[in-house]
């Protein structure tokens, strides 16, 4: 609440306070993280995200919170950066599918890679937040011809079965 009122010190008193009362409760760790990066110290918050990330490897939030710093932070041209941010985030594609600003940046990632198909996946992921199911159907079973990704083919098979019982 204090930070949200622009109080960004006091803020980050308290949440001291409490991590320093409840060292274990890791989540104070990801809040004092929040609170750094939506007062734009992401080099701060991404310390946090990241210790926060070692004790709970599964939050995909605090994961996707990194990429996002990640994805600000990277220069196109250094493609095994951009080819590292892809290994460990792209779980990240299956996850959070509502988001279309997240699919535009991931495609951004997926082109410079010349990963068509991961690229094509994002299409149709679009397409099914578009309500064209149709065309996703389409491009998803092209990646199923064309795609030698085991995790890409998986999950694009998981697509077609829920479309399938809608």
């Amino acid at each position: 609440m204090l930070s949200n009122q622009g109080r960004l010190l006091e803020s980050l008193k308290l949440i001291n306070e409490l991590i320093n009362d409840f060292p274990y409760y890791y989540y104070l760790l990801e809040t004092k993280a929040d609170i750094l990066y939506n007062h734009n110290y992401t080099k701060e918050a991404e310390k946090f995200y990241l210790i926060s990330l070692s004790n709970n490897p599964e939050n995909y939030y605090v994961k996707k919170r990194l990429f996002e710093i990640k994805y600000n932070n990277l220069k196109f041209e250094e493609t095994d950066l951009v080819y590292k941010i892809f290994l460990n985030y792209q779980d990240l594609i299956f996850i959070f599918s509502n988001n279309k600003i997240f699919y535009k940046k991931w495609k951004k990632i997926l082109i410079s890679l010349k990963k068509d198909d991961w690229a094509m996946f994002v299409d149709a992921k679009i397409d099914l937040l578009n309500k064209n199911n149709e065309n996703a159907i389409d491009k998803i079973k092209r990646i199923l011809n064309i795609s030698n990704d085991k995790l890409l083919t998986k999950q694009c098979k998981i697509i077609i079965n829920n479309i399938e019982d809608e």
